[in-house]
Formats: C-alpha cells, sequence, structure tokens
C-alpha cells in the first residue's frame, strides 16, 4: 500500500518509504524516507508517489540482491529499470493460480474474466509489458464507474493470481516473474474512509426507472428487487437472498424479513412492511411460485441483479450529476431515507426499517409483531417519487408562487 500523508505546514502529501537494513547506506543511514509530492490533491499525489515508489524500490532491489557491494549513497533515487510481466505471461500466470489452489467455479470465472479484462486494456493502450506503474494505471481504471466494493473485489482477482506466480517462482525459474506488478496497490478514494459516495436515484429518474422496467413475466427477479428496494431502502444483496419463509402477510399487511445471511449488514433479523402500491401483486406473484420455506424467491445472485440494474442506468442515461459520486442500486437507499424522515416521524421507526441496529432499535421492533406498530405511517405513505408527492404529504400547507 502505498503511505501518503499531509504536512500541515505546506498542506502538500509526502511519500513514507522505509528502505531495507542493507539500503540505508545508499541514504545515508535513514530508516525513515519522507519524499515531497509537491502537490496537495491526493489523487496526484498518489500517482507523483507510484513513481517515487517505483524508483525507490529499484534503488533498494540492487541493495538486497547485491548485499556486498558498496554502492556510493545517493540523495534522489533513480527510475528504476522498467522490468514486468509481458502480455504473453498473463494467461499462463492465471492458469498457474487454478493449479495452485482448488477455488470454486464462480471464483475461476471471475479470475478468467479478469484475465481477459486486463488484456483487452493493455491491448487498447498498447502496452506490450505490465511494469508497477501501468499496474496502477489499470487499477484507477477499475475504479471506472463501479462501487469501491466492486473495484475492491475485481482488484482481488487480479492481484492473486500474480502473487501466487511471485512466490512459486521463487523455487520455479520455469513460472519466475520479477515481481507481482500488483502487490501493495490499493483504490485511491477521495475520502478518508474508503468509501465512495453515492448519489440519490431523483423522483423523476424514479418514474423512468419503473416505466422502463422489465415485466414480472420476462424478468421477475430485477422487477421486483427493483421494486421492493424503491419502497424500502433495502440494500440489492438483502432482497435477493430472500427465502420463501422470510416472507408473510400479517394483519393484512405484506411484510419481508432481513436475517444475518452471508453479505447482509445485520446480526439481528427485523421485518419491513411493504407499501400497498407493491404489496398485493408481489405477494400474489410469491404464492404463484408455491416454494418450500428454505427456498431462495429470486434465482438471480445480488451481482447479477447489481450488473442489469446498472446496465438500464446507461440505457435510460442516467447519470449522477457530480461525477465524482455514483449512482447504483444504492442510491435507492439514499432516496428513501429522506423520504422516511418526511413519513415516519419517530426515529426508532424508521431505524428498524432500515435495519440500523446501533441505536438498538432492531432488538425493540424487530419482530413480525413489532412492525404493526408502525407499518402503518408507512405502507399507505405518499411515494416519494410522485408528482403530488409534496402535495399529498402537506396537504394543508400550499406551496409559494
Amino acid at each position: 500500500m502505498i503511505n501518503i500523508f499531509k504536512r500541515v505546514p505546506t498542506g502538500n502529501y509526502y511519500l513514507r518509504f522505509r528502505p531495507s537494513v542493507s539500503a540505508r547506506p545508499l541514504f545515508g543511514g535513514r530508516s525513515d524516507i519522507w519524499k515531497s509530492t509537491g502537490t496537495s490533491d491526493k489523487r496526484e499525489a498518489t500517482r507523483v508517489a507510484m513513481r517515487l515508489l517505483i524508483a525507490l524500490e529499484g534503488v533498494t532491489d540492487v541493495a538486497n540482491r547485491l548485499p556486498n557491494v558498496t554502492l556510493p549513497a545517493i540523495s534522489v533515487a533513480p527510475l528504476a529499470p522498467l522490468v514486468g510481466v509481458s502480455v504473453s505471461q498473463i494467461q499462463p500466470i492465471f492458469e498457474l493460480t487454478s493449479l495452485k489452489r482448488k477455488a470454486s467455479t464462480s471464483t475461476e470465472d471471475s479470475r478468467n474474466r479478469e484475465c481477459r479484462r486486463l488484456v483487452t486494456w493493455m491491448d487498447n493502450h498498447h502496452h506490450q509489458t505490465l511494469t508497477k506503474e501501468i499496474a496502477y494505471e489499470y487499477v484507477q481504471h477499475l475504479q471506472q464507474g463501479v462501487s469501491i466494493a466492486t473495484a475492491k473485489h475485481r482488484l482481488s482477482f487480479v492481484t492473486f493470481p500474480f502473487d501466487v506466480a511471485f512466490k512459486t517462482g521463487r523455487s520455479d525459474p520455469q513460472t519466475a516473474i520479477p515481481f507481482n506488478p500488483f502487490g501493495g496497490l490499493g483504490l485511491v478514494t477521495e475520502s478518508g474512509d474508503g468509501k465512495q459516495m453515492r448519489e440519490a436515484i431523483t423522483p423523476k429518474e424514479c418514474r423512468l426507472i419503473l416505466a422502463n422496467l422489465p415485466s414480472v413475466q420476462k424478468k421477475p427477479a430485477l422487477h421486483w428487487v427493483v421494486k421492493l428496494s424503491a419502497v424500502t431502502g433495502l440494500r440489492v444483496n438483502a432482497v435477493t437472498q430472500l427465502l420463501a419463509e422470510d416472507v408473510d402477510k400479517l394483519a393484512g399487511v405484506v411484510c419481508i424479513q432481513v436475517s444475518a445471511k452471508e453479505g447482509n449488514k445485520t446480526e439481528l433479523p427485523y421485518w419491513v412492511p411493504i407499501h400497498t402500491i407493491f404489496a398485493d401483486d408481489f405477494y400474489k406473484w410469491f404464492l404463484s411460485k408455491q416454494l418450500d420455506k428454505h427456498q431462495r424467491v429470486f434465482n438471480k445472485s445480488t451481482s447479477t441483479i447489481s450488473s442489469t440494474f446498472s446496465n438500464l442506468l446507461s440505457r435510460l442515461d442516467i447519470k449522477p450529476a457530480d461525477p465524482a459520486k455514483l449512482k447504483s442500486f444504492h442510491s435507492f437507499r439514499h432516496s428513501t431515507a429522506t423520504w422516511l424522515k418526511e413519513v415516519m416521524p419517530v426515529e426508532s421507526h424508521r431505524n428498524a426499517m432500515q435495519g440500523r441496529q446501533e441505536s438498538g432499535s432492531v432488538k425493540a421492533y424487530g419482530s413480525l409483531a413489532g412492525i404493526l406498530s408502525y407499518a402503518g405511517s408507512i405502507i399507505n405513505a405518499p411515494l416519494w417519487w410522485e408528482d403530488d408527492y409534496l402535495e399529498r404529504l402537506h396537504p394543508n400547507v400550499k406551496e409559494s408562487s
């Protein structure tokens, strides 16, 4: 990982580098090296720091391989030689991974897909050798148009095969590569917490999405997952992983249960009431499937639904107004969060609706019977994407002209 930090006196970012013991004479015996990037912009600083790091590692690599050779002390490290992995080596490296470590079919498919993406990207950019700097450029490319979580997932599938090949090559010269070009690389984010900001779906965009959703006969999973998320704000994985036993009807209120399944950000199960605009049709469709209680309601994975939804946004030309943000399935959660504040005055009810455990509300309102205490305020509420939403929500308040 590139270690950069901002110094208060200058406002610029600095690279922090710790050379090996054998390389310290090259830096005047120092064990901690700081190099200024000359900029206060974090993204630009990371680019500069990568070039500095390549140069510094080039010098220390010489010292590590030739510990008995006396080299003159230097103040500025020279550029490292452009060594790397050739395009023709990339496919065998990914094949080597499958031989060294047994993985699931889906994992192997993901690695092969990332291999094809990497080779195609290098070909499009006329790169014949994958150096550290080019690998960093590819990591930046992985971040374009996807969430941080997706980018991290793809980066892990790229990094692992090179790591295996590099370590294997120490004892097998035939498969040796000089180094792992992706080693130590991470995603560059604007915020310190590593999260990429989402932009909420606007009412106009939601109406456009609902009007262009595939029919329930054609793509039932996408059809219902989008609609359920639009009226609940649930994360896509919470909806796609619903089992038949997670759907119920109590006192005329259709509910779905979010439980602590793999990938769900919850430890306690909680029930969520469904707005009447979709509740009856969804429940009728659900009953028609006649599922066993342990069967999945939807037969599509989270990644498939997210990808298909992103394609739908692209086809409808729905883009974030702020280029630094991302508009994705998770954007529904931001849209409904504002809506819930307006239609549900009790904060603990809103927290229970979205499974926010930190306030302890899930324990208080997470049972199937408990949701009836607040279901009435949500299942018939004016919907946030409707044209007359504000007028219906505040019938006694006239907008000033």
